[in-house]
């Protein structure tokens, strides 16, 4: 994926590592983080979300999706090998990082076959 982006010529930087390392190592700081489709590989949001608003500037904004979960915390699929969160265990996580929910919304995320994944998408505001 990185390879192709780069061919596009239309990116001012790409950097290919561990997502969890780079929000803790890098000393840039950024106004807009978005994450689509990335948390349901990473489950546990306690050590991404403090580490997102490490690099948000005060008032920054944290913009993702996740797959739509029923049971409280997180769950891994049987099926799909990705990861569900629920919406009060989001905003737990997101409390103790520092965050504040400015945005929720449920839709579908994607269809599988014949089936609706249910999903959400979340904005968070670093607070100043």
């Amino acid at each position: 994926m990185v390879e192709i982006a780069r061919q596009k010529g239309i990116y001012d930087h790409l950097i290919q590592g561990d997502l969890l390392e780079l929000l803790q190592q890098t000393s840039e700081r950024y106004d807009l983080l978005l994450a689509a489709d990335v948390f349901i590989y990473l489950g546990d949001l306690a050590q991404v979300l403090p580490a997102c608003g490490r690099v948000l500037n005060p008032g920054g904004l944290l913009a993702f999706t996740v797959e739509q979960g029923s049971a409280p915390g997180y769950e891994l699929g049987s099926t799909t090998g990705r990861s569900a969160h629920s919406a009060a265990y989001v905003l737990q996580q997101a409390e103790r990082a520092g965050l504040d929910p400015v945005y929720h919304q449920n839709f579908t995320l994607r269809r599988e076959g014949e089936t609706d994944v249910p999903g959400a998408v979340w904005c968070l505001r670093r607070q100043p």
